[in-house]
């Protein structure tokens, strides 16, 4: 990522001269107080928004606010808001388990939907992430909420990614569904994925984290050795 940029908008944080290089097969946490660009940085990032600057993949250089663009190059996101940013809660468990445009085209020929296929992988994916549902057919909107992350977790990681957007991606989950998610992102950085961690839990951040950045109002410090919590705090306030 090189002088990545975007607008003011209504209630939104611009983000000024971000630059960040991750290698396959590490975790990056970005570290922040609320409102200090995470969500704008992980939507630029995904091309859900326009923005400035670049953004290279394996060697794909990718263009501003372009879904498909980052999702064919290999970029996946965990958003922070799984009710509202991950999953349709009128639809059943296994709808909401193809609910990304790589997993639709893959059960997809001739602009229909082989529903057979599309459920067998969803029973695949929730057995593989351990997911408490009484059936595939149930609503997704009457599932805890770590089960519904894993649902979101598990169908980013489906895709295979060469980069895996996470923002706050455990929060309001139990300990043990946190470790369990813990245990997801560090196994796909073992398989090769490049991991952005973006999360308001330092703790979580030092637990997972090979490198720790700092967004403050739109820019990017670091990286910070994740153990110095006195100067990640201190980036945290804007002080520089």
């Amino acid at each position: 990522v090189r002088d990545l940029a975007t607008d003011v908008g209504l209630g939104r944080v611009a983000l000024d001269g971000v630059n960040l290089t991750i290698a396959a097969g590490e975790i990056a946490g970005i570290a922040g107080v609320d409102g200090n660009g995470q969500d704008e940085l992980a939507a630029a990032l995904a091309g859900l928004t326009p923005r400035h600057g670049t953004v290279v993949v394996h060697g794909t250089t990718l263009p501003g606010g372009d879904v498909q663009a980052a999702a064919h190059a290999g970029m996946a996101l965990i958003p922070g808001d799984r009710r509202r940013e991950g999953l349709a809660l009128a639809l059943s468990v296994w709808e909401n388990a193809l609910l990304a445009a790589p997993l639709l085209a893959r059960f997809t020929r001739h602009g229909l939907l082989d529903v057979g296929a599309a459920r067998a992988f969803a029973a695949d994916l929730v057995r593989e992430y351990r997911v408490a549902a009484p059936s595939l057919m149930h609503p997704m909107g009457a599932l805890s909420g770590g089960n519904q992350q894993r649902i979101v977790i598990g169908r980013a990681l489906a895709l295979a990614p060469r980069v895996l957007v996470a923002v706050n991606p455990t929060r309001g989950l139990d300990i043990a569904a946190t470790a369990h998610i813990h245990g997801l992102l560090a196994a796909s950085a073992a398989a090769g994925t490049a991991v952005i961690l973006l999360s308001t839990d330092l703790d979580e951040l030092a637990t997972v984290c090979d490198r720790l950045f700092v967004l403050y109002r739109g820019r990017l410090a670091g990286p910070v050795a994740p153990p110095d919590r006195a100067r990640v705090g201190a980036l945290m306030a804007g002080i520089a």
